[in-house]
């Protein structure tokens, strides 16, 4: 726009520019349906100031969906402007049917926005421990979300004991026990001088989960350990877990290497029966056999592989 009295151009303020942009969230909100706003956010990420419009359009426009006000919050949260979004938070307290998880994971957030916007040491260590005791709060409880934010922001924030506390959560309280959660527990406990209870907790998820993949990382310390009756112990409960045949090998095997034959022995002879039809661990059991001197065993093992296959009436 021009002045007729001047050649200069007129530049335009920051309230009209602002108005502009809220007309343009006020008639998306008029003329696109809901579905069609959000998916327009998505492709205004770059621009915050728009995504603000935007969101703020769609909150008073459906006031009474909380996830509308939680969009907000996180956007508002994302540039830093902590006073609006604490507005935003103690509103959202009123929904008696939001989602607690989701609003404390917000308050959380809010309370870590401040901490790396304080400069202040002091106040920096004050807001350090209120995020280590809201931390703390997430693991406790009895929702699993929270217990992998809890893992993940205290990684973030180099808080260590409570990454530790957070995977014992999620390998003992979780359905199932991941194994990336397993090989983190075990890479984070020598430093924090916990691997005695690191392994524990493996060897209680390889009870519950019979993965192959916890066994493999078990086997892998004990080995390094040169704790063969660990290694036994452990290969032994895959087996039973299972029916892995290289575990079953391996528990007779690590027994030999403990300097348990008759202990070995026993436990060939416990399972040598399940692969009479399984020619390549078979081969194995005997080829165990022999290298522990018991010649007579395998040749009463061969025996028991020849009349399973009718070579022998």
């Amino acid at each position: 726009m021009f002045s007729r009295n001047s050649k200069e151009p007129v530049v335009i303020t920051f309230g009209e520019l602002f108005m502009m942009l809220a007309l343009t969230g006020a008639l998306m909100v008029l003329f696109f349906p809901k579905a069609r706003i959000e998916q327009g956010i998505e492709t205004e990420k770059s621009n915050y100031d728009l995504t603000l419009v935007y969101l703020k359009s769609i909150a008073h426009a459906y006031p009474n969906d909380p996830q509308n006000w939680l969009r907000l919050l996180d956007a508002e949260l994302s540039m830093g402007k902590t006073e609006a979004a604490q507005q935003i938070f103690a509103q959202l307290k009123r929904f008696p049917d939001i989602d607690k998880s989701s609003l404390d994971y917000m308050g959380y957030k809010l309370l870590k926005t401040r901490y790396f916007q304080t400069a202040e040491a002091w106040r920096k260590e004050e807001l350090r421990a209120l995020l280590a005791r809201k931390l703390e709060e997430f693991i406790s409880s009895d929702e699993s979300s929270l217990w992998l934010i809890a893992r993940q922001e205290a990684t973030e924030l180099q808080m260590p004991q409570l990454v530790f506390a957070a995977l014992k959560k999620r390998i003992t309280r979780g359905k199932m026990a991941d194994p990336e959660d397993v090989a983190a527990l075990l890479r984070l406990a020598p430093a924090l001088h916990r691997k005695s209870e690191a392994l524990t907790l493996a060897e209680t998820a390889l009870r519950q989960s019979g993965d192959r993949r916890i066994y493999m990382l078990l086997k892998k310390e004990c080995l390094a350990a040169e704790d063969y009756a660990a290694c036994a112990r452990i290969s032994r409960l895959c087996y039973e877990r299972c029916g892995d045949a290289e575990a079953f090998l391996d528990a007779a095997k690590y027994l030999f290497w403990a300097k348990k034959p008759k202990e070995a022995h026993a436990l060939l002879r416990s399972g040598e029966a399940r692969f009479l039809h399984d020619p390549q661990t078979a081969q194995k059991i005997i080829r165990l056999y022999l290298a522990n001197g018991m010649t007579a065993e395998a040749h009463r093992y061969t025996l028991r592989l020849l009349e399973a296959d009718r070579v022998l009436p």
